[in-house]
């Protein structure tokens, strides 16, 4: 007896319905010497599609979720169905506002797609047409699965509202008028599409769209093939959800640092008007009154003249208050003379008023430095300043800044009390979530180590761009 040979073949029934079988054939000789061979043929179809069917969802979810541009990736998974199912045509739509409009499609001649794109029924005035709840119309078959308009009694829909036929000719011959609907298109039987199938993208309630398979030969479809159909389309809309999902958040992020720079932006400008203000306005006023007071002639008595020593001591008082205000605002060092000097002056004053050490190392090219990235550090070590001193028990204070032309590193170390575990991730630790968002908004990273007893530690990466280094 030879050895045995086993392959496996994809063959058409004489209906013309595409199944697998396993052909298992040995070469032996009978009784008489003569060579005889048997061939046994078994359908193994079922286990062929559930192979491909595992083997084809978990391709069109890695897809799916491979980062970056969604239309290379729909792109991948529509020539991975068209091979897959051996149809001539395969479409994925997916939900644009109210229409459901084609993502993506293989096969089908460019008119096609041009006519069939939109679903939604439009009146005379080029407006949405809407049912008596308020949901868009959606018009023919494709229209009748994404609105869940199906009857599991007709033998061309499924359970889980699928639509399915190997004769669309057969199809429209047998529907009464009522089935026909008025707003039927027919254009794939018109465009001489026999087979063809559409399967919903949905999870739960939400239906993202529906895949379509498409082709000109009569009974390419069986119940089996649509079930496996069913159940890919089913991982595919939960990973098709998970992406969009992640997408939108990343949108609204995007959105919100938008927002959060804006804000910034404006309250900058308006701390920087309020200090020119107090400066020029109400720190002059106070400098006339104290010039006013030191010209007047001495005829006072001696309770008059100590008054007059009072007032002029309360006015140098009401004018450094004015002038250190006005640098806790916005300091006119920031954008005169840099980032550098403005630190240095914001590090005297901290311990002019704190009985501590605050000891600053500064290595940077201030030129380098856009004004955001300036405002940014300045307002973050201005933050860690404020919370060394109303929290941290410190007698040291460490701050350094050093860059190269690709980025700024920067840190700021106390040696106090230290915070509690997770303190620093508190949703109510306003002070540290700016100074994170800070960064976020220039692409930079922050970082806070910190543990009850030894100390906090904060550091920022801010990487340099183009358009800051050519400044």
């Amino acid at each position: 007896m030879g050895k045995p040979q086993q392959c496996e073949l994809r063959m058409l029934k004489s209906d013309g319905t595409v199944f697998w079988s396993g052909l298992n054939a040995t070469a032996a000789k009978n009784n008489d010497g003569i060579r005889v061979y048997r061939v046994i043929l078994s359908d193994i179809t079922v286990r062929k599609l559930q192979e491909e069917e595992r083997t084809l969802t978990e391709h069109l979810i890695s897809l799916v979720n491979t980062p970056g541009d969604f239309h290379p990736c729909m792109a991948s998974l529509t020539d991975a169905l068209k091979t897959w199912s051996g149809c001539e045509a395969v479409g994925i739509r997916l939900r644009s506002g109210d229409d459901f409009p084609y993502y993506e499609t293989r096969g089908f001649p460019p008119e096609f797609v041009r006519d069939e794109t939109n679903l939604c029924s439009f009146g005379p005035d080029g407006t949405v047409l809407c049912d008596d709840s308020g949901k868009p119309l959606l018009e023919c078959i494709c229209g009748m699965v994404l609105s869940g308009q199906v009857d599991p009694s007709m033998p061309w829909f499924t359970a889980q509202g699928s639509f399915w036929t190997n004769s669309t000719t057969a199809l429209l011959a047998g529907m009464t008028d009522s089935d026909r609907q008025a707003r039927m298109r027919n254009r794939c039987n018109r465009s001489g599409y026999e087979s063809l199938a559409l399967i919903p993208l949905r999870t739960g309630s939400q239906v993202l769209g529906l895949l379509q398979f498409n082709d000109p030969h009569p009974n390419r479809f069986t119940s089996l093939l649509i079930a496996h159909f069913e159940h890919m389309a089913d991982s595919l809309a939960i990973a098709l959800s998970r992406r969009q999902a992640q997408e939108a958040l990343a949108a609204s992020e995007a959105l919100y640092q938008k927002l959060a720079q804006h804000l910034e932006t404006v309250r900058e400008e308006e701390r920087t008007h309020l200090a020119r203000e107090l400066h020029d306005d109400i720190g002059q006023i106070l400098t006339a009154i104290k010039i006013d007071l030191l010209t007047m002639g001495n005829g006072f008595s001696d309770s008059d003249r100590e008054k007059k020593e009072d007032i002029l001591q309360l006015l140098s008082n009401g004018i450094q208050s004015v002038h250190s205000l006005c640098r806790r605002l916005r300091p006119g060092a920031l954008d005169d003379l840099g980032l550098e000097e403005a630190l240095s002056g914001l590090v005297h004053d901290w311990n002019r008023r704190n009985p501590l050490e605050c000891t600053l190392f500064v290595d940077i090219d201030d030129e380098v430095l856009s004004d955001e990235i300036r405002t940014a550090v300045f307002r973050v070590v201005q933050e860690a300043l404020t919370n060394v001193s109303r929290y941290a028990c410190a007698s040291k204070v460490e701050i350094s800044l050093v860059a190269d032309s690709q980025t700024l590193c920067f840190f700021i170390q106390d040696n106090g009390c230290g915070m509690a575990e997770g303190a620093e991730r508190k949703p109510t630790a306003f002070g540290l979530l700016g100074m994170r968002e800070r960064m976020a908004i220039l692409g930079g990273e922050l970082s806070i180590e910190s543990s009850p007893g030894k100390g906090t530690r904060i550091e920022g990466i801010i990487p340099l761009s183009q358009e800051s280094s050519a400044r």
